[in-house]
């Protein structure tokens, strides 16, 4: 994942400093959590970050920004469209959807997302997946919400 966790953690797991601090974004910011993580297609992923967030005290658990559309024929995406591309196209997507919910935004991603899609300047706060979320990305990705 690289927010919630970083390079070398155990598969498929979140650590518990990086939920805590990801708490603080959310109880201070009262922000609402959309995943637009990988994770979000698989459901025993998303009933892990449930119940991480539920012990954490974390409220708002959650929406998922949509996934991308998948070749019937074929069983497959179209890889023509980078990881990072699809992505903020996901996320653009959820935002033109609920505009009328949404007063300002932050993506959290260890993708680097405002360097492939202006639109996120301003609004992603990049993780490097070697380190997850630190105090710094709390600090900016509150700021960012206000």
């Amino acid at each position: 994942d690289g927010v919630l966790n970083r390079l070398g953690s155990k598969a498929e797991s979140v650590e518990g400093e990086m939920v805590d601090r990801f708490g603080v974004i959310v109880r201070s910011t009262g922000a609402l959590v959309v995943l637009s993580s990988s994770w979000r297609v698989y459901k025993k992923l998303v009933d892990k970050l449930a119940q991480a967030f539920f012990l954490a005290g974390i409220p708002g658990l959650m929406e998922s920004t949509p996934t991308s559309e998948w070749d019937e024929l074929e069983g497959k995406r179209d890889y023509s469209e980078s990881v990072v591309q699809e992505r903020c196209r996901e996320i653009r997507t959820w935002l033109k959807s609920n505009a009328s919910r949404v007063d300002t935004w932050v993506a959290l991603d260890d993708l680097p997302l405002s360097t492939e899609d202006d639109f996120f300047e301003g609004h992603h706060v990049w993780t490097d997946p070697k380190e997850g979320l630190t105090d710094a990305h709390v600090a900016q990705a509150v700021s960012v919400l206000g």
